[in-house]
């Protein structure tokens, strides 16, 4: 399992710090979300929502996926030597092979949905679809972590594109700080592509991600400011 940390020794639980406040950040969004469609029942609010917070679990399946490659906690070797003598599953292996499906699977799940709520032509048919390349995609990029980076810059671009075309209509200034946080967001997957080649991109990705949720966050504080003068 060695081969899966990218990151190097000194940087070790940085990046699941980041990762943290990112899932904290997306949970928020998805919370504020919840509520403000219980108010308006708009639905673009509901899928905005339930995006942020697929997207959030796909990163807490990472966190706790990281957590027990980094470090050497008794619990975690118990319940795993527990999980593997009851037969359950063949190899620990099995473990981290669900666990960062599961990552690959909700986060691009999760932008799926954020690329749709921004779309203009709607067609709840293509779900079925999109769900079942989804569900490739994440088996099948296990050993090519590359190919899931790729395939979630191409959701983030599109995301970004649609959002940018939305405030030259409407000049909203959220809606420009998402088309920004959205930038820094693919481009710290674009970046984090070539993280095998050297641990020092792997830790600029890291900082562009942790820049990009800082970007939601400050989102977040203004919309909250807003709530409180309402």
């Amino acid at each position: 399992m060695l081969r899966l940390i990218l990151s190097p020794e000194w940087f070790l639980g940085a990046d699941i710090i980041i990762d943290f406040f990112s899932f904290l950040v997306l949970l928020t969004f998805a919370i504020i979300s919840a509520k403000y469609y219980s108010l308006s029942k708009n639905k673009k609010l509901l899928y905005l929502g339930l995006s942020f917070f697929l997207v959030g679990l796909g990163e807490l399946s990472k966190i706790i996926m990281n957590i027990g490659l980094y470090y050497d906690f008794t619990i975690a070797y118990n319940v795993g030597r527990m999980i593997i003598t009851s037969h359950v599953v063949e190899s620990i292996d099995a473990v981290y092979y669900i666990g960062f499906f599961l990552h690959r699977f909700l986060i691009m799940l999760g932008f799926y949905f954020l690329y749709y709520t921004t779309k203009k032509n709607k067609s709840k048919s293509e779900h079925l679809l999109v769900l079942y390349f989804i569900a490739i995609s994440a088996i099948f990029t296990n050993d090519m972590q590359y190919l899931f980076n790729i395939t979630v810059t191409i959701f983030l671009v599109f995301i970004f594109v649609n959002y940018l075309k939305i405030y030259r209509k409407t000049r909203a200034e959220n809606t420009k700080t998402l088309a920004t946080g959205f930038f820094l967001l693919l481009i710290s997957y674009i970046v984090m592509s070539f993280s095998r080649i050297d641990s020092n991109i792997y830790i600029t990705a890291n900082l562009l991600q942790l820049a990009s949720y800082i970007v939601f966050l400050y989102i977040i504080i203004k919309i909250y400011k807003h709530g409180k003068k309402k």
